[in-house]
């Protein structure tokens, strides 16, 4: 038995996927939970096996979305040079809030027109208790599934409708490369991902579906998500432990 356990890690340690290894990450796939954030690092993540699977658009599990971005994120982070982003459950929830009512009130950008009381990044980061700090906030829209680009000028949103040809939904992984890639591509965007003032980050991305017009001038309901990250110099409050239940 013991010697079946040291094959199985080496195997994890080689890149390869064991039994148990699989069996644990198909356990996982529906409770991604903060906790992993500590012992998950970006290359571990790559070969997080739930995370290579095609998006649910009827079934998203925020959790595991949000952590894909936030991977993806580090990844372009210390490529080029600079320490991981640190993970906020608050940072999270603002941007979890955020990302929803884009989608729930119809509208894009870092300005939310319809509550005077989450209408700031400020505001929105004073609600999860994140204060007194460095703040910055990146938002997009943007396809749910690979469809060719039209032009690649970041935040054009052009996309190539090939009504016989609708591109397979993204998984967890792809979308969230796209989506930090595009980031990355926009100057403002790039500065908050690489920036020093800021250690802690959260994200968050909802799926809604757009109207887009096609060259012969036909309306299709095209899959998006609207995302969301923000960024801080601290960390906010912990999230308040569960109570324990069952039988001692």
């Amino acid at each position: 038995m013991k010697r079946a356990v040291l094959w199985a890690g080496a195997l994890c340690m080689l890149g390869a996927v064991c039994p148990e290894c699989a069996a644990q990450a198909q356990a996982q796939a529906k409770d991604w939970d903060d906790s992993y954030y500590r012992t998950v690092t970006p290359q571990k993540f790559q070969r997080y096996e739930p995370a290579t699977r095609e998006i649910d658009f009827k079934n998203v599990n925020h959790e595991l979305l949000g952590a894909a971005i936030f991977y993806e994120t580090n990844r372009q982070r210390t490529q080029q040079g600079k320490k991981p982003f640190r993970y906020s459950p608050a940072l999270r929830k603002a941007a979890l809030g955020h990302a929803t009512d884009m989608v729930e009130k119809d509208f894009h950008g870092h300005v939310n027109p319809d509550d005077p009381a989450k209408r700031t990044l400020r505001q929105r980061l004073a609600r999860v208790g994140v204060t007194r700090c460095a703040i910055s906030e990146n938002v997009a829209y943007v396809p749910a599934r690979p469809y060719p680009v039209v032009s690649r000028r970041p935040g054009s949103g052009q996309i190539r409708i090939d009504p016989a040809n609708i591109p397979r939904p993204h998984t967890y992984l792809s979308f969230a490369k796209q989506l930090v890639a595009g980031w990355m591509l926009s100057p403002p965007h790039r500065k908050n991902i690489l920036s020093g003032a800021t250690t802690y980050l959260g994200c968050a991305a909802v799926y809604c579906q757009k109207d887009v017009l096609s060259s012969r001038g036909k309306v299709y309901k095209v899959d998006y998500f609207k995302a969301c990250q923000n960024f801080a110099s601290v960390r906010g409050p912990a999230p308040k432990k569960r109570p324990r239940t069952g039988r001692r």
